[in-house]
């Protein structure tokens, strides 16, 4: 059970993340600081982060939730 809640926690998590990310980046979304944007996440090695590192943190969270449902299962 912890570890099923950990996980889901660390799915909200990351969609909070993409979220104020996607609300500080430049463009037509910009609602926070739109004075001053957040260019950083462009930039190397900033980049690796969204491009990389969640995308796989994500997929991690979901082969472990759907392992721990298979073995909940069986």
């Amino acid at each position: 059970m912890p570890a099923d809640v950990w996980n889901i926690f660390g799915l909200a998590d990351f969609a909070v993340a993409v979220t104020l990310g996607r609300l500080t980046a430049p463009g037509r979304f910009q609602l926070i600081a739109p004075d001053r944007p957040s260019l950083n996440a462009g930039t190397w090695p900033y980049v690796l982060t969204p491009a990389f590192v969640v995308p796989s943190s994500i997929l991690l969270h979901a082969l472990s939730l759907r392992q721990l449902f298979r073995r909940r299962a069986a």
